[in-house]
């Protein structure tokens, strides 16, 4: 389920490749942004965008982070944060921290060794991340043991939206 985000008249909503802004008070379409899968389109979840100094922000099924123009719906970088060939794609929404959007993989289903990051809002720059299952030599690593050969998974990161009311 993908929660509206209304903020100063607009209603920004999500699908799997579509970002629509609508005209809140109308719903007349302002405009649209469609994303043409680069990679494999794993899941069509999506739980929707943040939103701060006009980025509108998003992830996607096959695991790219976008940056998408509030007022119009320009496409402004896309980065390739999660690879669906791991189990991993973007079905949460990106919570943004000051200059930086925070999201990880979901995908815990395929596999995959979850993580959280952040990324410059401004372009898409990784800044850190932080394994939620260690890796070997990790610390708690030990932990986490298996048989020979049966991988280790889990960790996939998934939220809701959430209003916050200041």
């Amino acid at each position: 389920v993908t929660g509206p985000l209304v903020w100063q008249g607009t209603m920004y909503l999500t699908t799997a490749r579509l970002t629509i802004a609508l005209d809140a008070a109308t719903c007349r379409e302002r405009w649209r942004n469609v994303w043409e899968p680069r990679d494999e389109f794993v899941w069509t979840n999506n739980r929707g965008v943040a939103l701060k100094d006009g980025y509108l922000v998003r992830g996607t099924a096959d695991g790219y982070l976008l940056a998408i123009d509030a007022a119009t719906g320009r496409l402004l970088w896309a980065r390739q944060v999660a690879k669906p060939a791991e189990g991993a794609q973007i079905t949460m929404p990106p919570l943004v921290f000051e200059d930086m959007v925070i999201i990880g993989p979901a995908g815990s289903e395929r596999n995959v060794q979850g993580w959280i990051g952040a990324f410059r809002l401004t372009d898409g720059t990784p800044v850190w991340r932080f394994n939620t299952i260690p890796r070997p030599g990790e610390p708690g690593a030990e932990t986490w043991r298996n048989a020979p050969g049966v991988p280790v998974g889990g960790g996939g990161v998934w939220t809701a939206p959430t209003l916050d009311v200041a």
